[in-house]
């Protein structure tokens, strides 16, 4: 049995005055919460709807859970749940109505199924209020019950934080993590990569319409053995302190800001040679008063990502 739960190969799509989508081929394991990222215009939203059977191809195939979601668009569907950024409610239903709706265009037991996504996303307190009351954060949430109401195994979520504030980004990052941890796929955009970094566990590039890169972020930090580490320092650094961070730097050379307050460096990021590096500068009484490795970010990633296209482009 296959462990990808999307695979997509050599998937072509077309407007009528562009190439949308070029020669994409991504697989997705199970279990995992991937981040589509890309500058407006890439592609993203247009790969989403495809992956959720609602537009047709002009070339190429899709798996979801083994299914032919092209060919077999609606036994498709019963494995997975689709939220589109622009989504809908009936704003003169009240929550509870909308989800027995959904679970009847399902064929759910009505009462079991309404009952448990609403524990699932903790939407017991606007159960009887009308859609069209609810805040953006709320609508958000029930939107997400809507798309997994039938407990899909694949959940694909476009933009689903626009818009929302800090507290209601929180919480949507909670939601799919304890979604995650039921067993969802989950395949979620955003323009917003600090928030992604809250549940993300791999990202996917998408620009111009092809696939740039696609990360696993675990194994991403794992060959990343090098990393930046700024010292912050007392009092400025002096020309034989200077020599011996030199010798200490992995690359011999370091960066002074002008103050000459804060040197950085490139050293090992395991945490027993940094740990060995602090000791060094002690040793050599440098006054070191902070001391800050950096961590890869899924911004940062995505930024190298892209400077390197642009560069290629030159």
């Amino acid at each position: 049995m296959s462990q990808n739960a999307i695979t997509v190969s050599s998937l072509n799509y077309y407007y009528p005055d562009k190439k949308a989508l070029e020669n994409i081929t991504i697989q997705i394991p199970k279990g995992e919460i991937t981040a589509l990222v890309g500058p407006n215009g890439a592609g993203k939203s247009t790969l989403m709807r495809c992956l959720a059977g609602l537009d047709s191809p002009f070339s190429g195939e899709i798996s979801i859970c083994g299914i032919d979601i092209i060919n077999n668009p609606r036994q498709g569907h019963s494995k997975l749940g689709y939220l589109s950024d622009d989504f809908g409610l009936y704003e003169e239903l009240t929550v509870k109505d909308v989800l027995e709706y959904m679970a009847g265009c399902h064929e759910l037991p009505i009462k079991d199924s309404v009952d448990t996504v609403i524990k699932r996303l903790k939407i017991e307190s606007v159960q009887d209020k009308k859609c069209g009351a609810l805040s953006r954060g709320w609508k958000q949430r029930v939107g997400i019950a809507m798309a997994v109401i039938h407990m899909p195994e694949v959940l694909i979520l476009d933009e689903p934080a626009s818009g929302l504030d800090p507290e209601a980004r929180s919480e949507l990052s909670t939601i799919l993590k304890d979604l995650q941890k039921e067993g969802m796929t989950i395949l979620v955009s955003s323009h917003i990569l600090s928030e992604l970094e809250e549940y993300s566990t791999a990202m996917l590039v998408l620009r111009d319409g092809k696939i740039k890169d696609h990360i696993t972020l675990e194994q991403q930090k794992a060959l990343t053995s090098i990393s930046s580490v700024h010292i912050g320092l007392s009092s400025p650094v002096t020309p034989a302190q200077k020599i011996h961070l030199e010798n200490l730097s992995q690359d011999k050379k370091i960066s002074v800001t002008e103050n000459r307050h804060t040197v950085t460096i490139q050293h090992k990021n395991e945490p027993e040679q940094l740990n060995i590096l602090l000791k060094s500068l002690l040793d050599e009484n440098i006054p070191v008063c902070s001391f800050t490795p950096s961590q890869s970010t899924l911004q940062t990633l995505y930024l190298e990502i892209a400077q390197t296209d642009k560069n290629q482009d030159k």
